[in-house]
């Protein structure tokens, strides 16, 4: 079986050994995964990270972006209640540590479900990736439809105009996991 030959920069060098090598470990010891297929899936995994990086281009870091700049407004159908535990799993599956802090629709019937929440994301890039270029996403969480857009604070819901703002916007991409 020949070998492949890749370039590595010193700088992608250091940014691997830098990983939680825990999750290496896992991979080989526990799961009996082989090295070298390891090593492939955590440069993907690293690369998938740098794309959501805010050091590439246009974001900037958490303490330089308003939390509504990485607030998302969730709203889950009613009669399918979603709990917060779902979401955040569903997202730290997609994208790993990414949620700062997850606020749910308080309900003061324990029988009543929660009918919206906000999600402030570590990144603006992670509002990015959800919406991909679209006003709205759909997901389909453990059966159960999640709608996402980004959050409008109460002060800047009209147009600059001062009226409403028209027109419907684009829907993304339908995603269904789990």
């Amino acid at each position: 079986m020949g070998g492949s030959r890749f370039t590595v920069t010193l700088k992608e060098f250091k940014l691997f050994h830098g990983i939680d090598r825990s999750l290496y470990v896992i991979l080989i010891r526990d799961l009996l995964r082989d090295p070298l297929e390891c090593l492939y899936i955590l440069g993907l995994w690293l690369c998938s990270l740098s794309h959501l990086s805010p050091s590439r281009g246009k974001g900037k870091a958490t303490n330089e972006v308003s939390r509504n700049e990485r607030t998302m407004f969730v709203t889950f159908s009613k009669g399918y209640p979603v709990n917060e535990y779902e979401v955040k799993l569903f997202f730290e599956r997609v994208f790993g540590n990414c949620i700062e802090s997850f606020h749910m629709q308080e309900v003061s019937n324990p029988e009543e479900q929660s009918l919206y929440a906000k999600i402030v994301f570590l990144r603006p890039a992670f509002i990015r990736a959800i919406l991909n270029g679209a006003m709205k996403a759909k997901f389909t969480i453990n059966g159960k439809h999640v709608w996402m857009r980004k959050f409008v604070p109460k002060n800047n819901r009209h147009s600059p105009s001062g009226s409403p703002s028209v027109g419907s916007p684009s829907v993304g991409p339908s995603h269904s996991f789990f």
